[in-house]
C-alpha cells in the first residue's frame, strides 16, 4: 500500500503531515509503531520546510508564490513501514554534533536512533528523497497476502553514525512527543 501527499513547503506542512500520516496508518491498521512512524515524518517534513520555505518576512502573495513543494510517500510492506520526503534542495542531509543542553538540531539524530535504517538519494527529477524505515511487528498489520510494491533499490546510507551519547531516558522523548503535539 502506498499513500503520497504534496505540500507547499510553509510551516503549516508540518501538522498537515502529521495529520496525513495518523490517518493513513489508521486506515492501514497499524497502531503499534504509529507515533514513532509519525514523530520520523514530523522531523523530516521539518527538515524539508526548512530548505523549501520563503525567506523570513516575506508577506506578499508574490511571495508566497515562490514557495517550493514537499511530499511525504507513505509505503506499507507485511513488516515495515518506509517514509520518504522529497525536497527541492539536492544539498544532502547533515547530521549536527548533540549536546544535551541545545534547543534544537535533533531531527536526524531522532531517524536515526528510532528507525532501523535511513539514508537519502537523488531522484532522477532532482532534488532528494530523504527516507527511513521503521519495523512492524509481525502482528496487527493489514497488509494483504500480496505485499505491496517493492521498495526502489537504494545506495547504502553514507550518513555518519552519530558522536552523540546516547541517553536512553523515556522523559526526553515524551517531551518531544509533547512540544510535537502542542505544535498541532
Amino acid at each position: 500500500m502506498v499513500s503520497y501527499l504534496e505540500l507547499a513547503g510553509l510551516l503549516s506542512a508540518v501538522g498537515w503531515a502529521r495529520r496525513h500520516t495518523r490517518d493513513v496508518l489508521s486506515a492501514w491498521g497499524i497502531e503499534r509503531n504509529a507515533e514513532t512512524v509519525e514523530l520520523l515524518v514530523s522531523e523530516l517534513v521539518t527538515n524539508a520546510v526548512r530548505h523549501a520555505r520563503v525567506p523570513d518576512g516575506a508577506v506578499t502573495y508574490l511571495d508566497l508564490a515562490e514557495v517550493r513543494r514537499i511530499s511525504l510517500t507513505l509505503r506499507l510492506r507485511r513488516d515495515r513501514v518506509s517514509v520518504e520526503i522529497w525536497d527541492s534542495d539536492p544539498q544532502p542531509p547533515a547530521m549536527r554534533e548533540q549536546s544535551l543542553d541545545a534547543e534544537g538540531g535533533r531531527g536526524l539524530f531522532l531517524v536515526a536512533t528510532l528507525s532501523k535504517e535511513w539514508g537519502y538519494y537523488h531522484p532522477p527529477t532532482g532534488g532528494k528523497v530523504v527516507w527511513c524505515v521503521v519495523p512492524l511487528p509481525s502482528s496487527g498489520t493489514t497488509a494483504d497476502a500480496r505485499g505491496t510494491p517493492r521498495l526502489p533499490k537504494r545506495q547504502p546510507s553514507t550518513m555518519p553514525v552519530p558522536k552523540a551519547e546516547v541517553v536512553n531516558d523515556p522523559s526526553i522523548l515524551q517531551q518531544v512527543i509533547d512540544g510535537l503535539h502542542r505544535m498541532e
